[in-house]
């Protein structure tokens, strides 16, 4: 699996060994200093704490033995999150100028991405065994994964507010209009979030996947590819 950015980027315990400044998981209803958090590999140590969600994704991804654990890198070749196999390990890669609570909401939708890896690995080796035969078929079937790591997201997102009251309008990149609260977060209806995928561009970049996978040259672009 490749990219997996999103579009709408476009346009927690108290830690053992914490970075100075890091607030603590369990500091419930107190007001977090988002823009503390600088380094990716704190921010998953206070996620692990602060959410069972995520606690369960990475216990899960760490258990496979297929893979050698997950990392975090910087990229500046995609336009917001990325989920890669690099050298045995799923890296999650996010842009260096995401920062603060935008940050850490794109990377637990990456972790949610990495958590699904399997199932879009299945989507891939469908192609190779002539099962998905078009573009479209297999840009729907990654889409719908997506959709499902907005469950993940949104479900951790509850749990770290439940412990830090409010979260900032950028943890919720994922929907439009942005909701009040992580209470009132709600994910679009499927069939919207398709068309929007489509519509934005996002959905091309799983055709173009499809046509690598099959060692062909992708055909020309189509308005809304």
């Amino acid at each position: 699996m490749q990219s997996v950015s999103r579009i709408a980027c476009l346009f927690a315990c108290l830690l053992f060994a914490r970075s100075p400044g890091l607030p603590a998981a369990d500091s419930a209803a107190s007001a977090v200093d988002w823009e503390a958090f600088k380094i990716d590999d704190d921010v998953d140590e206070w996620l692990r704490e602060a959410s069972a969600t995520y606690a369960m994704m990475v216990k899960d991804i760490e258990s496979r033995k297929n893979l050698r654990g997950y990392r975090f890198a910087s990229s500046e070749d995609i336009a917001c999150g990325n989920v890669a196999w690099v050298d045995g390990s799923l890296e999650i890669q996010l842009h260096p100028k995401l920062s603060g609570p935008l940050r850490v909401s794109v990377l637990i939708f990456e972790m949610a991405n990495a958590y699904r890896n399997p199932e879009h690995q299945e989507i891939d080796r469908a192609v190779d065994e002539g099962y998905i035969q078009t573009p479209e078929e297999f840009g729907l079937a990654h889409e719908m994964l997506e959709y499902e790591a907005m469950r993940f997201h949104r479900a951790v997102l509850l749990e770290i507010a439940s412990r830090t009251g409010t979260l900032p309008a950028d943890f919720f990149f994922l929907v439009i209009p942005t909701p009040p609260s992580a209470a009132e977060y709600r994910l679009p209806r499927l069939c919207t979030y398709l068309k929007t995928q489509r519509e934005s561009g996002h959905t091309a970049h799983y055709y173009r996947w499809f046509h690598r996978r099959r060692g062909q040259q992708p055909a020309p672009k189509k308005p809304n590819d």
